[in-house]
C-alpha cells in the first residue's frame, strides 16, 4: 500500500520523474524487496493506481499517516500540483491539519 500510494503521489501531475522513481525504488530496496517484488514495482510504475484505490485500502487513522508521509516522501520538493495532490489526499485521509502539519515536519527533517 505505501509503495503504492508513492507511486500514486508521484504520478499526481502526469509524470514520474526520474528522482520520484529512485525515491520509490530506493524505499523498496530499503525494505528488503527482492526481484518479484521489484519486477511488481516496475508494473505499478507503468500503471499508477488512482488515489481512491489508495484511499479504499487504507483501514484506520494509522495507516492514513503512514500512506500520507509515503506519498510526501515520494513528492518531496516537488510542484504545485504535487503540493495541492497532498492537501486532497490528507482532506480525503481525514488527517487534521496539525496532524499533517507533524507529519510535514517529519519529511522536512528528514
Amino acid at each position: 500500500l505505501l509503495i503504492r500510494a508513492m507511486i500514486t503521489a508521484a504520478n499526481a501531475d502526469g509524470e514520474i520523474t526520474a528522482t520520484e522513481r529512485q525515491r520509490i525504488l530506493a524505499s523498496l530496496d530499503a525494505a528488503g524487496a527482492g526481484p518479484d517484488e521489484r519486477r511488481v514495482v516496475e508494473q505499478e510504475l507503468a500503471s499508477p493506481r488512482p488515489m481512491d484505490d489508495i484511499v479504499r485500502a487504507v483501514g484506520d487513522p494509522e495507516a492514513a499517516e503512514q500512506v500520507y508521509l509515503a506519498s510526501e516522501l515520494a513528492v518531496r520538493g516537488g510542484s504545485d500540483t504535487d503540493r495541492q495532490y497532498l492537501s486532497y489526499l490528507a482532506s480525503r485521509l481525514r488527517l487534521p491539519d496539525d496532524r499533517r502539519r507533524d507529519l510535514d515536519a517529519v519529511v522536512q527533517g528528514m
